[in-house]
């Protein structure tokens, strides 16, 4: 039976709908060369991207997993920086510093906090290296 029969009679069956369902010309696709290196192509970014994210993950943890020493903060400014809109979070930055055995460290850090969270803070750092430091909330354990 030919294509035309079968849109004739599909046609006769079910009215217009038929005639749009089944075309009665040969229908021939389009020679993509690069569509059948997609699919690896797409596997392999996915597959990096997981990499990344793995990799990514385990060095933040292992930078945190450093910081086991704690240290009280002498908040030198605050500064509060309030989005407009309804529910949005502002920002403060926070200028503050810390010392460890003998030695000043002053740095500047940006949280979504309050102002009060910001005024009992805490730093976590690293004992051998204390540049290696987190600013934190007072309930957060270091390590």
């Amino acid at each position: 039976m030919s294509r035309i029969t079968r849109a004739a009679k599909a046609a006769r069956n079910q009215g217009w709908r038929g005639l749009l369902q089944v075309p009665p010309w040969p229908v021939r696709r389009a020679w993509r060369p690069w569509r059948a290196s997609i699919p690896l192509t797409f596997k392999a970014l996915l597959a990096l991207l997981l990499v990344v994210v793995v990799v990514a993950a385990g060095l933040g943890y292992l930078e945190r997993a450093r910081r086991t020493a704690e240290a009280a903060v002498e908040i030198i400014r605050l500064d509060s920086h309030h989005s407009p809109g309804k529910g949005a979070r502002g920002s403060v930055d926070v200028q503050y510093r810390f010392d460890v055995d003998g030695v000043t460290y002053t740095f500047l850090a940006v949280r979504s906090w309050r102002i009060e969270d910001a005024q009992n803070a805490k730093v976590c750092y690293e004992p051998g290296n204390p540049p290696n430091q987190a600013l934190t909330k007072a309930s957060e354990p270091c390590g």
